[in-house]
């Protein structure tokens, strides 16, 4: 049987303690994926479940390099935060408002947002991850 993050209820979604965005074009995919709703403008499935994990400051979000593209449709999500991408990224994440760190490798914004520029810095950004999990446990 498969199983969907996008019907989740809010309940079965607050029982999560992080929801990550990988990196490499696993979000081009999730866009494109949806992209008979981007043309009617009803929001992709990944950004209405960001949107929803958003809004639970109990639950981390983690984004690494490509992934922060997946909220491109929701920029508000991320306008005013703390956050770094890759490279080829960073201006899709200022025109989504939000205050890139050029050249971080992690950057924690508040308790529940942990963002990485690449994938090659998995372990850095599983452990920052971790600590903001402890942290609000």
């Amino acid at each position: 049987m498969r199983h969907s993050f996008e019907n989740l209820t809010d309940a079965q979604l607050s029982e999560y303690s992080a929801v990550i965005i990988p990196s490499g074009y696993v979000a081009d995919g999730l866009l494109w994926l949806q992209a008979e709703k981007i043309a009617t403008g009803e929001l992709p499935r990944i950004s209405v479940l960001m949107h929803r994990a958003f809004y639970n400051k109990r639950i981390v979000k983690g984004i690494i390099c490509h992934g922060m593209l997946a909220l491109a449709p929701t920029p508000y999500l991320v306008r005013g935060r703390n956050v770094t991408t890759n490279n080829n990224v960073v201006y899709a994440a200022r025109n989504m408002g939000a205050n890139v760190q050029v050249g971080k490798d992690i950057v924690v914004d508040g308790t529940d947002l942990v963002t990485a520029r690449a994938g090659d810095l998995y372990k850095e950004f599983t452990e920052a991850i971790v600590q903001r999990i402890l942290d609000l446990n």
